[in-house]
């Protein structure tokens, strides 16, 4: 039968999660290095830039921050974390579409061009 370590059990999601509602600095650490390269990982597969990927990091786990409260036990961390990242890249994606085709209206406008809807 296999026993977990002490150390694998002190690093399972819900003690992370529990020693950072505690304010632990060293947990909130492992958490991050837990996930972080999951979470990078996501907007660089839609196609965006390190920046962009790095930014929706940031994002990701400064909500994970705002929601240790309410973070129920049960859920799994990965997944949670994903699926933030994943609706941040979403948003992101259609911000550039939106921007891009801003730019492209004004600049057919510009040009003389007739708009069309």
């Amino acid at each position: 039968m296999f026993v977990k370590s002490p150390s694998v059990v002190a690093n399972s999601d819900q003690q992370l999660i529990r020693s950072c509602r505690e304010g632990n600095p060293s947990a909130w650490q492992r958490l991050l290095n837990k996930y972080e390269r999951l979470v990078y990982s996501i907007p660089l597969r839609y196609g965006l830039s390190h920046d962009d990927a790095a930014d929706i990091t940031q994002t990701t786990f400064t909500i994970l921050i705002q929601s240790l409260g309410s973070l129920p036990e049960s859920s799994r961390l990965s997944s949670w974390l994903a699926t933030v990242a994943r609706r941040h890249t979403a948003a992101r994606l259609r911000a550039s579409v939106w921007t891009a085709q801003t730019s492209l209206r004004t600049l057919c406008f510009s040009a003389g061009a007739t708009p069309t809807p």
